[in-house]
């Protein structure tokens, strides 16, 4: 198979059709990010508590990338697409553990204060392994996404401009908002009273969210990148 890249993808796909509902839920994206800030102020102070309905929202939604991922990976033709899906579905379940506390969440609080349940992993009997099972997940996934040729994936998007720039800036700017909640990167977060826990965690969804539409972007630009192979001669991946 040539590796040379095909002819710059059209705007709207190979076949003259838009991606299948991306364009609106970038839009929605894009709302619900700049609402998060204004709505987070209002909401109840309780709703951001660990384990509230937001947090469980959270992982109802790093589990729903999973489960996109586990799917592409299941559906994918050619070797190197399903390295990059392999490679990536675990960090979901692993980002998607950490929100649940290594599993402390689903054991009685260790507290009940006026921030809500405490919960604590260091309770938990296999937490020494943890870490050190978590860093050779992320190795083995690094290595995957490396045999994969992340970096030729992510020139071919950028190529044909079809990089998720706004999902990542979105990603980029959640994750600094929550950090600011949470009282790094040298804000004071008592400037925010009780509504910084809230914030923080709704931050927190809206760039999960952010993340499982990015994830969508790259799947439909490589399937619209093999159609045109296909059509073009070249044939499928390997």
């Amino acid at each position: 198979m040539s590796k040379d890249l095909p002819a710059a993808l059209p705007s709207r796909g190979v076949r003259g059709d838009p991606a299948p509902g991306l364009d609106r839920m970038r839009a929605v994206l894009l709302l619900a990010g700049a609402a998060s800030i204004p709505v987070g102020l209002l909401l109840p102070a309780h709703w951001g508590w660990e384990n509230s309905w937001i947090e469980n929202l959270q992982v109802l939604i790093l589990l729903l990338g999973f489960s996109c991922a586990a799917m592409l990976l299941r559906r994918s033709p050619g070797r190197r697409d399903r390295l990059l899906w392999l490679g990536i579905a675990p960090v979901w379940l692993l980002v998607a553990a950490r929100e649940l506390s290594w599993g402390a969440v689903f054991a009685e609080p260790l507290a009940f204060t006026a921030e809500g349940p405490q919960f604590s992993s260091n309770t938990l009997w296999f937490k020494p392994y943890v870490y050190g099972l978590a860093g050779a997940a992320l190795g083995t996934c690094a290595g995957l996404l490396a045999a994969a040729r992340l970096d030729r994936v992510i020139g071919q998007m950028l190529r044909h401009g079809a990089f998720p720039w706004a999902e990542a800036l979105v990603v980029l700017l959640a994750a600094m908002g929550s950090s600011l909640a949470e009282g790094h990167l040298g804000w004071d977060a008592n400037a925010l009273g009780d509504q910084a826990q809230v914030l923080e965690e709704l931050l927190e969804l809206v760039g999960y969210m952010a993340l499982v539409l990015a994830q969508a972007r790259v799947a439909w630009s490589l399937r619209s990148t093999a159609q045109e192979d296909v059509r073009s001669g070249r044939g499928t991946r390997k």
